[in-house]
């Protein structure tokens, strides 16, 4: 049985760390605020996964909750809808941190 979103943290939020850390350490920042993990999450949307992310046991996740195929959260269909540009989301936020002392 796979281990599912409700029992266990939720999936994505490993992803979105990653590029933060990626993000801090290239503008030189020590600490991962929420400055950062926005610039994570406008990362994790804009990058497409690799092959090793459709794998079997993901499969199998999406079906034990009902997501339906190729489902990689909701943050990228939800900014769409409400008409946020992520280009610009990512530009102001890293011009931001660009600016803050460390």
């Amino acid at each position: 049985m796979p281990r599912t979103p409700l029992r266990d943290p939720p999936m994505l939020i490993s992803q979105v760390l990653v590029h933060a850390g990626e993000q801090a350490r290239a503008l030189g920042i020590e600490v991962i605020g929420p400055e950062l993990l926005l610039l994570g999450v406008v990362t994790d949307i804009q990058t497409p996964w690799p092959k090793c992310m459709n794998n079997r046991w993901r499969r199998q996740l999406h079906a034990s909750v009902g997501l339906p195929e190729g489902y990689r959260g909701a943050a990228g269909p939800l900014l769409a809808v409400l008409g946020i540009d992520l280009d610009q989301v990512g530009a102001a936020v890293t011009a931001q941190l660009s600016g803050v002392k460390r």
